[in-house]
C-alpha cells in the first residue's frame, strides 16, 4: 500500500512538471535574429519552425542546434502562423509594419525585436526572449555569460588601440551605432569609420581604405581555397598595399555579430584574441 502511494506520488510529479513544461508558449519565428533567440532559449517542443537561415552554419551559431531539435522551416509567411496555431510570433524590427499587422489581424500575438545595435541590447532582447518563452533561467544564464566576456575584455579603447575597418563583399562596412562596432570598440579594437562619424550601415571604397591604413582589415568569411573572392579582391591592390604593408587579413565570422544573444560572449572572446595578435 505504501509503494502504491509512493508511486501515485510520483506519478502525480511527473504529470505536473510534465504539465508545466507544455504549457510554457509555442514560439513561431519569422526573422533569422529571432531564430536564434528561439533556439538558445527554448525547449524544442515549444518551437513550431524557424526560418531556412537556422540551418546555414554561416549566419546561425545554432544550425547544429536546429538540426538536432528537427525544428519545421517555415516560408516567412503569415498565412503559415493560422496552420502552426503558435501562442507567439517572433519578428525583427526590418519586418513591414503591414506583416505585423497581418499577423494581429489573423489573430496572433505578435513580439517584435529590433536590430541590435550594442552588446546592452543584446542583453536586453535576451531577457526579453527569455520573459515571453517563460526561459528565465536561460536567458539569465546566456546574460551572465556575456557580463562575464564583458568583464575579461578592455571595455573601450584608446589612441594605442589597434585600428581596423570592416570590409564586406561589395565594399559595406559598418559605422557607429552597431552591434559589430560596439564589439569591436569593448574588445580595445577601434573601427576607424566609427572613429571618422560614419553611423550604421554604411561603404567603403579604395581610396579611403589607403587614407585609413588599417593595422587590419576584418573580412567576414575566409577566401576559399586562399583565392581572394571578387567581393573581396580590392583587399589585395598593390595600393593598399603599399599605404599599409603589414596589415592583416583578420576573419570576423559574420554569424558571431549579425544578430545579438547567446554568440555575442564568444564574439568578445574571439576578439579579445585578436586584439592581442596585434603588435
Amino acid at each position: 500500500m505504501h509503494m502504491t502511494r509512493r508511486a501515485m506520488l510520483v506519478g502525480a510529479f511527473v504529470g505536473v512538471v510534465a504539465s508545466s513544461a507544455a504549457a510554457k508558449p509555442r514560439v513561431m519565428s519569422l526573422d533569422m535574429c529571432t531564430d536564434q533567440l528561439v533556439l538558445a532559449l527554448a525547449d524544442p517542443e515549444q518551437i513550431t519552425s524557424v526560418t531556412p537561415t537556422a540551418f546555414s552554419p554561416t549566419a546561425s551559431v545554432f544550425a547544429g542546434r536546429a538540426k538536432a531539435y528537427g525544428v519545421p522551416v517555415n516560408g516567412r509567411t503569415a498565412e503559415e502562423a493560422v496552420a502552426q496555431k503558435p501562442d507567439v510570433v517572433f519578428i525583427g524590427g526590418m519586418w513591414s509594419g503591414r506583416t505585423q499587422r497581418t499577423l494581429k489581424q489573423l489573430g496572433q500575438t505578435v513580439v517584435t525585436f529590433p536590430m541590435v545595435n550594442s552588446v546592452d541590447d543584446a542583453i536586453a532582447q535576451v531577457r526579453r526572449a527569455g520573459e515571453v518563452l517563460e526561459q528565465s533561467v536561460a536567458a539569465s544564464r546566456i546574460i551572465a555569460e556575456i557580463k562575464a566576456a564583458q568583464n575579461r575584455v578592455p571595455g573601450n579603447v584608446s589612441p594605442q588601440s589597434p585600428v581596423t575597418v570592416l570590409y564586406l563583399p561589395g565594399g559595406y562596412s559598418f559605422g557607429d551605432r552597431t552591434l559589430v562596432s560596439d564589439l569591436l570598440r569593448m574588445a580595445g579594437i577601434r573601427n576607424v569609420l566609427a572613429d571618422a562619424g560614419r553611423v550604421g550601415m554604411t561603404s567603403i571604397d579604395l581610396e579611403h581604405l589607403v587614407l585609413m591604413r588599417p593595422d587590419f582589415v576584418t573580412i567576414n568569411e575566409a577566401p576559399a581555397n586562399g583565392a581572394p573572392r571578387q567581393a573581396t579582391v580590392l583587399l589585395h591592390h598593390p595600393a593598399l598595399k603599399r599605404a599599409a604593408p603589414e596589415a592583416k587579413t583578420f576573419v570576423f565570422p559574420s554569424r558571431l555579430w549579425l544578430c545579438g544573444g547567446a554568440q555575442t560572449a564568444t564574439a568578445l572572446d574571439y576578439l579579445l584574441a585578436q586584439s592581442r595578435a596585434v603588435p
